[in-house]
């Protein structure tokens, strides 16, 4: 019954960390085509450039520590054979 249990957990976590990563990966396409758009409307000004620049590698490396604690999840939720052993993990 745990270990029924446990892979009802990890398919219910498994869904819910791909969720997660396609709903960044969503919002960072957006972003980087809006910040995109604002490089080239602000082509004349250097400083404006830049700054946009700067932003944009800034959010994808937050998406990207966002797809990676997802993993991590992932990766979580696989190694816990059952739902009391993790409880047991997370309280010791």
């Amino acid at each position: 019954m745990g270990k029924i249990l446990g892979g009802e957990v990890n398919d219910q976590s498994f869904r819910v960390a791909v969720k997660g990563i396609f709903a960044s990966m969503i919002i960072g396409i957006v972003t980087i085509a809006s910040l995109l758009c604002l490089f080239f409307i602000a082509s004349p000004n250097m400083f404006a450039r830049w700054n946009t620049v700067v932003t944009m590698f800034g959010f994808l490396g937050s998406q990207g520590v966002m797809i990676w604690v997802c993993l991590s999840q992932i990766r979580l939720k696989e190694k816990a054979p059952s739902t009391e052993s993790s409880r047991h993990s997370w309280t010791a």
